[in-house]
C-alpha cells in the first residue's frame, strides 16, 4: 500500500475508516456510490488511470474528478512511461495540479518534461511527495526555487544526471524548503569540486531523513549535519578517502539520530572512531563497511571499546570491511589467530564473525548471529555459549575457474594465519575434492562443513585417498557436522567419511539419480564394514511420493529385512 497516499488521503488510519452504504438504500448502479467511496478507489490508482477510466462516463464522474475532493499522484509505471499525453490530459492535469499531493517522474521523457513544467508553471499547493529521475542540474535549479512556496512538500528524490553546478547551491535550496522531512539526492557524475554549504548564515531546518547518494568527504558530512539536527536517519553512499586532520572542540549534537547508513567508508577503524566522536547520538542501528585496515577492523577489543563508548544503545548493525588484497599483507607466518570475537562481550552480545570470499575480495562482516543449518538438529541449543565462542564462519562464494592460481587455498591461508575458522561453507557447484583437502589442511578448527556439490571427476579424487590412508594423522581434523546439498554419486559419502572420520551428523537434500533406498542401505553397509561408531544421524530431503506410498515404512522393512540397523529411529 503507497505510504504517502495513506499519509494525504485521510486523517486517520485506514483501519478506523469505514465508508457505509445507506441501510435503505439498493446499489444498481456504479454512479450511485457514494463520493466518499470514490475518493477512496481513487486513492489507490494513478491519475493517468483515473482519467482514462472515468473521464467520458457522464457528467457524474466529470464533476467529481475536477473538484478538490479526489487527490491524485502521478508515477512511472508500465502504462504510463513512455506515454505521450494528450492534449486533454494534460489540460485535466494543468486544471487540477492543487489536487496533486505524489508525482514520479523522469526527465529525460517527454511526458516528464512536461510535469516538469506543470511544476513550474503551476499551483501545486496539495504537493507532498516528489520523485524526478535523470534531470540536468541546470533543470533542477528552478525547480527548487519554485519548490520553496509549497506549504505541505516533505518528501524530496532527485537522481541527477551529471552536474556542472555547484553542488553548494543546490544543497541550499533543498535546505531553503520549509517543511522538507525526507530528502534523497543522487548524483551520478560530479564535475565540479567545492565544499559543501560554504556560506556562514546557517538556517536549520525539519529533515529527519537524509540519503546521499553520491561520494562526499567527511568534513562536507559534517557540515551539513550541522544544518540538519533533527535528523533520525543518516544514509551515506561513499565517502572520500579520510583525511581529515582538524577535531571539532564539541561534537554536533544530534539528540534524533538513531539510524546511520554508510555504504563504503573509505577509512580505517581509526578514523570511523574519530567520525563517531564528533557527533554525539543514540544510534540503534548502524551499517558501515570500511575499506582500510584488515587488522584493525579484525581487532575485537578495540570494536569493543568504541561500542561502549559511542554506541552503548546499538540493537542492530552490519560492521564490514573488505580486502581486495590491493594493500599490503600485515601478517607473518608467525601470527597467531585472533580469538578477540570470542570472548564474554561477544557472546553476550550474540554477535559474529563472518567471512567470506568472492572472487578476488575476501569481505568481514560483524553482525548479530543468525540460525544456521546445524541448528536443526535434536538436542542442539541455539545460541549457547559456547557454539557462540565458535561461530566463526568461513564462506566461500565464488571464485574465477580462470584464475591463474589457487585464490581459494591462498586467501584461506591469509585468513588460516589472523583468526580461528570453525565452520566451512562452499556455494560453488562441482567443487573439486582436492581443493577442499587443501583448504581443510589449512583450517584445522573446523568442526562443520556444507558443501553445494562436488565435482564429478573421481580420477584426481583417488590421489587424495591414498595421501589419507598413508598418513591419517596427518590430516585428521575435528569435523562432525556435514551438509552435502547434492550428491551424485554415493563415492562422495565415502570421500567425505575418509577426509572427516569424526563425523557425526551427515545431511543430503538431492541424491538424484540414485534412489533414497540405494543411497541408505550403501551409507550403513559402509558405517558397517568400517565399524563406525561417530555417525549417528542422517538427514535426507524426500519428496511427498505422488503415489502416497510410505516412504518410511519402506525404510524401515529395507533396515530391518537386511539386519542394517538394530537400533535406530526414522522422524519424517
Amino acid at each position: 500500500m503507497d505510504k504517502d497516499k495513506q499519509t494525504i488521503t485521510f486523517n486517520e488510519s485506514v483501519k478506523d475508516k469505514t465508508i457505509k452504504l445507506q441501510d435503505d438504500q439498493s446499489i444498481t448502479r456504479i454512479e450511485d456510490l457514494s463520493t466518499e467511496l470514490f475518493v477512496t478507489i481513487f486513492s489507490y490508482l494513478d491519475c493517468y488511470e483515473i482519467y482514462t477510466a472515468f473521464s467520458n462516463l457522464n457528467y457524474r464522474f466529470q464533476q467529481l474528478l475536477n473538484s478538490s475532493r479526489p487527490l491524485y499522484k502521478i508515477q512511472l509505471n508500465i502504462a504510463t512511461y513512455r506515454e505521450t499525453f494528450t492534449n486533454n490530459y494534460k489540460q485535466f492535469l494543468l486544471d487540477n495540479s492543487r489536487n496533486i499531493y505524489f508525482m514520479q517522474l523522469s526527465a529525460h521523457l517527454e511526458n516528464g518534461q512536461f510535469l516538469l513544467s506543470l511544476i513550474i508553471n503551476s499551483s501545486m499547493s496539495s504537493l507532498q511527495s516528489l520523485h524526478i529521475y535523470y534531470i540536468h542540474s541546470n533543470l533542477l535549479v528552478p525547480i527548487l526555487d519554485k519548490l520553496t512556496a509549497l506549504p505541505r512538500l516533505f518528501s524530496l528524490s532527485f537522481i541527477i544526471a551529471n552536474t556542472y553546478e555547484n553542488i553548494d547551491h543546490i544543497y541550499q535550496l533543498i535546505f531553503a524548503l520549509p517543511k522538507l522531512k525526507s530528502i534523497s539526492l543522487t548524483i551520478n557524475s560530479i564535475h565540479s569540486q567545492s565544499n559543501l554549504l560554504t556560506y556562514t548564515k546557517k538556517r536549520q531546518n525539519t529533515i529527519e531523513y537524509l540519503s546521499i547518494n553520491h561520494q562526499i568527504s567527511v568534513d562536507q558530512l559534517f557540515d551539513i549535519l550541522t544544518y540538519t539536527l533533527q535528523i533520525c536517519r543518516l544514509k551515506v553512499h561513499e565517502t572520500e578517502i579520510y583525511n581529515r586532520h582538524i577535531h571539532r572542540e564539541l561534537p554536533i549534537e544530534l539528540i534524533n539520530l538513531r539510524h546511520i547508513s554508510i555504504g563504503k567508508f573509505n577509512g580505517n577503524l581509526n578514523h570511523f572512531e574519530k567520525f563517531l566522536s564528533e557527533i554525539s547520538c543514540k544510534l540503534t542501528y548502524l551499517y558501515i563497511n570500511l575499506t582500510c585496515g584488515e587488522n584493525t577492523f579484525l581487532n575485537g577489543d578495540q570494536w569493543k571499546r568504541l561500542i561502549l563508548q559511542y554506541l552503548p544503545e546499538l540493537k542492530k548493525h552490519h560492521l564490514g570491511f573488505n580486502n581486495r588484497f590491493h594493500e599490503r599483507i600485515e601478517y607473518s607466518i608467525d601470527s597467531t589467530p585472533s580469538d578477540s570475537f570470542n570472548t564474554s562481550f561477544w557472546i553476550e552480545r550474540q554477535d559474529v564473525l563472518e567471512i567470506q570470499i568472492f572472487t578476488s575480495c575476501i569481505q568481514y562482516f560483524i553482525h548479530r548471529y543468525k540460525k544456521r543449518w546445524y541448528n536443526d538438529m535434536p538436542n542442539n541449543i541455539v545460541n549457547s555459549s559456547v557454539e557462540l565462542s565458535k561461530s566463526t564462519r568461513l564462506t566461500i562464494v565464488f571464485i574465477n575457474p580462470n584464475a591463474s592460481h589457487d585464490i581459494a587455498r591462498v586467501f584461506t591461508r591469509h585468513l588460516s594465519i589472523i583468526v580461528h575458522i570453525y565452520h566451512l561453507e562452499i556455494q560453488i557447484n562441482d567443487f573439486l575434492f582436492q581443493t577442499l583437502f587443501k583448504i581443510m589442511r589449512l583450517v584445522p578448527e573446523l568442526i562443520t562443513l556444507k558443501i553445494r556439490s562436488l565435482s564429478s571427476d573421481r580420477s584426481i579424487d583417488l590421489s587424495y585417498t591414498d595421501l589419507l590412508e598413508e598418513n591419517p594423522e596427518q590430516y585428521r581434523n575435528k569435523i562432525a557436522k556435514i551438509y552435502l546439498e547434492t550428491m551424485s554419486h554415493i563415492e562422495e559419502f565415502y570421500l567425505l567419511l575418509e577426509l572427516c572420520p569424526s563425523m557425526t551428523y551427515f545431511k543430503v537434500d538431492h541424491t538424484h539419480p540414485m534412489n533414497i533406498e540405494h543411497v541408505l542401505r550403501s551409507i550403513l553397509i559402509k558405517i558397517n564394514n568400517d565399524h563406525n561408531d561417530h555417525l549417528r544421524l542422517l538427514c535426507f530431503r524426500i519428496p511427498t511420493s505422488k503415489n502416497g506410498d510410505n516412504t518410511i515404512a519402506k525404510l524401515e522393512k529395507m533396515i530391518n529385512d537386511e539386519n542394517l540397523l538394530l537400533d535406530y529411529e526414522i522422524k519424517r
